[in-house]
């Protein structure tokens, strides 16, 4: 529909804040999703681009053109937003008809086009119901079919399934997916939600105070964050902070609170270095036998399917999952006890 290129967009507010700089391409048909933490700019990002928050500096290109002083109805949005905000007073063809109406379409092609999303979308029983006779869910889909009716070449949907269970927010990640594929229409989400994003986006923006700090397909940012934040965001990320103290040609070793890691790299000795590594890359031993490095075992509870373990590594906090319920029940039993760890060097990722 529309390929969107965003240059040095920023907003300064009086209370000394600012969102941006804000540099960004989303290319024609892509879904791209603004994640971060809650503050960290993902929503006025998004409020700029539709042009509801004035930006102070920058451009906003839509296939090429700065709509940066075009007023947001003639930008050809559609938004979704966290309170569906529908009409109440009115039936659910009245809600998604009405854009169409206010643009003076033909009743016959509204009509055509009302019952088209309704039935994409799962709603066409619905139509002649009211507002309050239907469910969160199904309002979502209402909001998003008047948010497709006059055929925007943006969709916009700011943290769109956050009101709803977690059930019926993986069926409407999907569907929501299914849709904007469908319609190959350009598409920009916010949401604060990890397994969210992860569900819809093609490629992820992470923010933290108001600027990107990466852009990146979602396997790109779990696997290969570029700094720490990035790193311990994906995906409970672990950091250990340590230094190299000896090097012979690319092989390193990095003395860090729990021990000494030998890995890989292009550092040199009296380095400081950040080595990152998720959960999974970890090999916990109980009898603090193994070689590499040690923690204090601070706990281990359930967590989604399996169990969170949680070690203490000097002042850093190191988490690892575990699926065997026995192993867990055994690890307790070490709970505040020094344990052993190791991780796999192929999963650990050396940043500066």
């Amino acid at each position: 529909m529309v390929k969107i290129e965003i240059d040095g967009m920023l907003r300064e507010f009086p209370d000394g804040t600012s969102v941006g700089p804000i540099d960004l391409a989303v290319e024609d048909g892509e879904l791209m999703v603004l994640l971060g933490p809650s503050g960290s700019g993902k929503t006025t990002t998004l409020r700029m681009i539709a042009g509801f928050i004035e930006s102070d500096t920058g451009k906003v290109c839509f296939d090429g053109f700065d709509v940066i002083s075009v007023p947001p109805s003639e930008r050809n949005i559609g938004m979704v937003v966290q309170s569906v905000a529908l009409f109440p007073n009115m039936t659910v063809f009245q809600n998604i008809a009405f854009g169409l109406e206010v643009n003076n379409w033909a009743r016959e092609e509204t009509i055509k086009r009302v019952e088209e999303l309704a039935d994409i979308l799962g709603i066409k029983n619905l139509l002649h119901r009211r507002i309050d006779e239907i469910s969160g869910g199904e309002g979502q889909r209402v909001a998003l079919a008047r948010a497709l009716a006059r055929r925007p070449r943006l969709l916009l949907l700011d943290e769109p399934l956050s009101a709803l269970d977690p059930k019926l927010r993986e069926r409407l990640q999907d569907e929501i997916k299914k849709i904007q594929r469908q319609f190959g229409i350009t598409t920009i989400y916010v949401t604060h939600d990890q397994v969210e994003a992860f569900a819809v986006a093609d490629k992820i923006a992470v923010l933290q105070n108001g600027v990107i700090k990466q852009v990146g397909t979602p396997d790109e940012l779990y696997f290969n964050p570029k700094d720490a934040f990035v790193a311990q965001f994906i995906g409970h990320g672990n950091i250990l902070n340590g230094e190299v103290i000896d090097r012979d040609d690319h092989n390193l070793k990095i003395q860090v609170k729990g021990g000494i890691i030998e890995t890989t790299g292009d550092f040199g000795i009296g380095e400081k270095v950040a080595l990152a590594f998720k959960p999974e890359a970890i090999k916990l031993d109980m009898k603090n036998q193994t070689d590499t490095l040690s923690g204090q075992l601070e706990s281990v509870t359930p967590h989604l399917g399996g169990f969170k373990v949680i070690l203490s590594v000097g002042n850093q906090k190191i988490v690892s999952f575990i699926a065997d319920q026995n192993y867990a029940a055994e690890l307790q039993d070490f709970e505040k006890s020094d344990v052993g760890f190791s991780i796999d060097q192929k999963r650990l990722k050396i940043l500066t």
